[in-house]
């Protein structure tokens, strides 16, 4: 029996991520992430990412965030 493997591209390989953990924020892509300590420092990195990558932005909330 043989069997053919077919790649696909990661669905989420072209986005800038904004996760937020209580007072701590994570803008992740592909990779590599940066830590923060505010919403507006990691917004400013994140809109900055997104421009110079042409990746939208997608934020996401953990479950311990209200």
């Amino acid at each position: 029996m043989s069997a053919t493997i077919l790649r696909f591209p990661n669905r989420h390989q072209n986005v800038v991520w904004l996760i937020r953990d209580d007072d701590t924020w994570l803008v992740l892509t592909r990779g590599h992430g940066w830590l923060h300590g505010s919403s507006a420092a990691a917004s400013v990195d994140a809109q900055w990412l997104s421009r110079n990558r042409g990746a939208p932005i997608r934020e996401i909330a953990t479950r311990s965030s209200s």
